[in-house]
């Protein structure tokens, strides 16, 4: 009996590999997103934008999906199989949808924001929505990722973040949690801290929080619901004569800083006294019966002495016949142009004494000077540095290197042009500068 050998043969079918080259059409669905755009990056450069579903030609392999635009807020890993189709973590299926298949799903979350207890007029969420205003909800549609909360719309002033839980659930700092609540569930409240500002004391009959609250009257109290952040006060209407900055901390409690002590109170509390200077204007040397101070009174008696509260900043004086600057300094007191010392007495000390106009009007490179002086006694940083490039300038006009000057006035022209248009310093100051600009180039051509 013949023994017969049978040879096994294991026959394996191999997937077939994909085509060198070859991509596939992947539809990316994100219309459900309130963000406006989303991203898979190393997709070329483009942005896509959400409002449509968008058709993406992807070889095989990782990608990311992307959302949030310049913040790249949210993301989460997706595959293109060697087939075509989908795969993505299961830990995703609350949010995305289209495994196995060719369409990838991006349905995100439902997220509400409640601002309503907030007295800044809007807020943002950004790179998500446009600012929204606090009298309503905001509904958002998001991806797991870290968002954050801002107030205080141009301003920018008070800000959180914000997690988004691959299960739709909020979470945040539990510092947070004195002025926002929500954690676990999905609607975000923000309450923030009560803050009062009292400002009674003041001559000046407004004051402002910027992108807080609209000007307040200082002969009340002004009560605000903020959340922590840096803001400022403001007092003198359009002319914006004086200011300073305040800190709301996450304990809900008041901070600013010890320079401010001498006409500033409530730093650990909750509400702002903002008492001033007491500064006595003494113009009964004048022949004409009244004089102002623009945003602060605008009609006083020159046969009388006048007491008027400020706070440190720029103000000015003016008559039917002439006018000029002067500044309350932080240690308080009075300051001016050395220009005015012939006519106006009181420097240092809070009693300022006009004796009458000028009978030799001061040049615009005196004011300039005049200004160095003042600008060393009081925290006006943008006038003193553009007085510093002036200085810079003049250096070199005494050099006579004619490239050097005209590339220094064009570096001051342009900051002072961003000063003006930013309204950081008065329009007086600003045409002082301007002309002294102006002498220094002329000097140069002669």
């Amino acid at each position: 009996m013949r023994s017969v050998t049978i040879a096994c043969v294991a026959v394996v079918f191999l997937a077939a590999a994909p085509a060198v080259g070859q991509t596939f059409t992947i539809t990316v669905d994100a219309t459900a997103l309130t963000m406006p755009t989303f991203v898979v990056p190393g997709v070329g450069a483009q942005t896509f934008d959400t409002v449509v579903a968008q058709e993406l030609e992807l070889a095989s392999g990782q990608y990311t999906f992307r959302a949030g635009g310049p913040c790249g807020i949210g993301f989460f890993p997706f595959t293109v199989t060697n087939t075509g189709t989908l795969e993505f973590d299961a830990a995703l299926d609350g949010f995305a949808s289209g495994r196995g298949g060719t369409t990838l799903v991006v349905d995100g979350f439902g997220i509400s924001v409640d601002a309503t207890a907030l007295t800044e007029p809007t807020f943002v969420v950004p790179c998500v929505a446009d600012p929204s205003d606090t009298a309503t909800l905001l509904d958002i549609q998001v991806i797991p990722g870290e968002y954050m909360f801002r107030a205080g719309g141009p301003c920018g002033i008070g800000f959180f973040p914000f997690t988004v839980t691959n299960t739709g659930a909020l979470d945040f700092d539990a510092a947070f949690d004195g002025f926002a609540s929500g954690r676990g569930g999905t609607t975000l409240v923000v309450d923030g801290f009560g803050i009062s500002v009292d400002a009674t004391a003041l001559t000046e009959p407004t004051f402002r929080v910027p992108c807080v609250a609209d000007p307040s009257d200082t002969a009340t109290l002004l009560d605000i619901q903020v959340i922590p952040g840096e803001y400022q006060f403001s007092t003198g209407g359009p002319c914006k004569n004086g200011f300073f900055p305040f800190t709301v901390t996450n304990t809900g409690t008041l901070e600013f800083d010890a320079a401010l002590d001498g006409f500033a109170s409530g730093r650990g509390g909750t509400t702002l006294v903002v008492d001033g200077f007491g500064i006595s204007v003494d113009a009964t040397a004048l022949t004409e019966p009244t004089f102002q101070i623009p945003c602060v009174a605008g009609s006083l008696d020159t046969a009388e002495l006048q007491l008027v509260q400020l706070i440190p900043g720029l103000y000015r004086m003016t008559t039917s016949s002439f006018g000029f600057d002067f500044y309350v300094v932080v240690v308080g007191g009075v300051d001016y142009g050395t220009f005015l010392d012939d006519v106006v007495l009181g420097r240092g000390t809070d009693f300022l004494v006009v004796l009458g106009d000028s009978e030799d009007p001061p040049t615009p490179e005196e004011r300039i000077e005049s200004l160095t002086v003042a600008t060393e006694t009081t925290d006006i940083p943008m006038v003193s540095g553009l007085v510093a490039i002036l200085d810079r300038v003049s250096d070199a006009v005494a050099s006579g290197d004619a490239e050097k000057v005209a590339r220094r006035l064009n570096a001051y022209r342009h900051v002072l042009d961003g000063a003006i248009s930013g309204d950081q310093i008065d329009p007086v100051t600003a045409q002082l500068l301007i002309a002294r600009a102006d002498s220094l180039e002329r000097s140069l051509a002669e």
